[in-house]
């Protein structure tokens, strides 16, 4: 299995999770966290965050994604300080 095909996994179970979200489950903290971990892996911060944000209003003292929001702000504050502050 190469990364081709890892990633074509990532991107169909995203698409699975895009459906079950969108049929009347976007309020299941489970698969919303499901798919933060999958956006976070690709790195795709932003959609991460607001997965987990969506996650957090569901469930304020959900560990996971109470971790995971740490774990993306720290990323923003050390990827951009310069370019707030040049």
């Amino acid at each position: 299995m190469d990364e081709r095909d890892i990633n074509q996994g990532v991107r169909e179970r995203m698409a699975q999770l895009d459906d079950l979200l969108a049929g009347g489950g976007g309020a299941d903290a489970e698969l919303l966290s499901e798919r933060g971990r999958l956006h976070y892996s690709q790195g795709a911060y932003d959609k991460a965050l607001n997965d987990f944000l969506r996650v957090l209003d569901v469930d304020p003292g959900n560990t996971q994604a109470l971790q995971y929001r740490e774990l993306i702000n720290d990323i923003y504050e050390f990827r951009y300080v310069d370019y707030y502050n040049p």
